[in-house]
């Protein structure tokens, strides 16, 4: 069995003065980076993003591997 290894193609969303880069295996649509930031709320807790700040989140989004 292979290792999975780490996602290493950035996706930028800015919001305001928030960042939230997404690391996933391809660039990513519009909808998919949505969806992803919906994903990092949900992990974090909250209905918004946060007005400043920067975070970063690893998504399986592109893998082709299961």
């Amino acid at each position: 069995m292979s290792e999975i290894k780490m996602p290493n193609v950035a996706n930028v969303l800015k919001q305001g003065d928030f960042v939230l880069t997404i690391l996933a295996y391809r660039k990513l649509s519009c909808n998919e980076i949505v969806l992803a930031a919906g994903q990092y709320l949900k992990t974090i807790k909250r209905r918004t993003l946060p007005k400043r700040g920067s975070a970063t989140f690893v998504t399986t989004i592109g893998h082709d591997g299961f």
